[in-house]
């Protein structure tokens, strides 16, 4: 076998809104870098999605269906790869095809453990998840730490805007009630405490929670908070026009532990302001790339005037870290290694 060639490989997602989501992403990164893979999957949003060898998917109501098809045609790849939490038993009971790999990018618990014992290697997107696994009985060598990638030549940083300091926000959730968990009230009370910053919240296109936050904003009365609900398909000049990016996250299980919206800002050379929930979080303070806050929103308008005054140190921190820990190259190679290991192996 031929191990300098990318192998074939299946890759296993629920999330298909490439370009919108952070997992679709990486997914699409990762494919764009695989010619002959494929990306299939249970997906909550659309009931069909298929294109002629490269992707398919359904929703969950047609499991069956999801689970016949790659049962037939498992066999046509090296290589399965299953991308999302422990908690997708969707795919991890529809997988009968090894070598497997699980990237794990979503902090959600395994609803079965049994079933982990289809996969013969884990990866890993922040440090700690390393120890969750090891306690769950998973061995070390069978986990590898891979940071989520971003495009250094693509997000890049640019002169700030002029005008008033700008504050963006683009991690949004798709349910009411995951709104605290975002911490988006709080960025609201910290735009009361701060009129002369500009905040723009960079909103996905489906969901309940769109009319929540816009009531939200309306009982408020913030004249400072702009809401952008089109679709973006150029999404580094989100980050490139503004100063800093926040994710003041409460509760980890509704939300990405390590959010590409801050990895995608530090590359653009733009500080973040983050809580202390999120994984990034000790990465940030020892780059001196941003700020870390308690869910607060006084020490949210605190720290915006810190950056803001200080920006230009903030924002070569920013770039260095993203240069440093994320970068895209790094993160392809890491997984062609992960699958080369696999391939010997089996």
């Amino acid at each position: 076998m031929d191990y300098c060639m990318p192998p074939r490989v299946a890759i296993w997602s629920a999330s298909f809104a490439f370009g919108m989501e952070a997992i679709a992403n990486e997914v699409e990164i990762l494919s764009d870098h695989l010619p002959e893979s494929c990306v299939w999957g249970i997906n909550p949003r659309k009931k069909w999605i298929y294109k002629y060898r490269k992707r398919f998917a359904c929703d969950v109501k047609y499991q069956l269906i999801f689970r016949l098809w790659v049962k037939l045609f498992q066999r046509k790849y090296q290589v399965q790869h299953l991308y999302g939490s422990l908690g997708d038993w969707f795919h991890l009971r529809a997988l009968n095809q090894q070598p497997a790999v699980l990237t794990v990018a979503l902090d959600l618990d395994c609803s079965d453990l049994t079933l982990l014992e289809k996969i013969n290697h884990f990866a890993v997107e922040w440090p700690s998840a390393i120890q969750k696994l090891i306690a769950l009985g998973i061995p070390e060598h069978k986990i590898s730490l891979v940071l989520p990638p971003v495009d250094l030549d693509k997000f890049k940083p640019i002169a700030p805007p002029r005008g008033n300091f700008i504050a963006t926000f683009a991690s949004s959730p798709e349910k009411i009630e995951a709104l605290d968990a975002r911490g988006v009230p709080l960025m609201l009370d910290a735009a009361k405490l701060r009129p002369c910053t500009d905040f723009t919240l960079v909103w996905r296109p489906w969901g309940q929670a769109l009319t929540e936050v816009q009531n939200q904003i309306k009982s408020r009365d913030l004249k400072n908070v702009r809401l952008h609900t089109s679709k973006i398909q150029n999404m580094e000049c989100v980050y490139q026009d503004a100063h800093v990016t926040l994710a003041c996250f409460s509760d980890m299980s509704q939300c990405k532990s390590m959010p590409n919206s801050i990895i995608e800002s530090l590359a653009c050379g733009r500080p973040v302001i983050i809580t202390h929930q999120v994984e990034l979080a000790s990465m940030v303070a020892e780059a001196n790339a941003g700020i870390i806050i308690q869910n607060d929103p006084a020490q949210l308008a605190n720290a915006l005037e810190t950056i803001q005054n200080d920006w230009q140190r903030y924002s070569d921190n920013a770039r260095r870290l993203a240069q440093t820990k994320f970068c895209q190259k790094r993160f392809i190679q890491q997984y062609l290694e992960i699958y080369k290991n696999l391939l010997i192996k089996s």
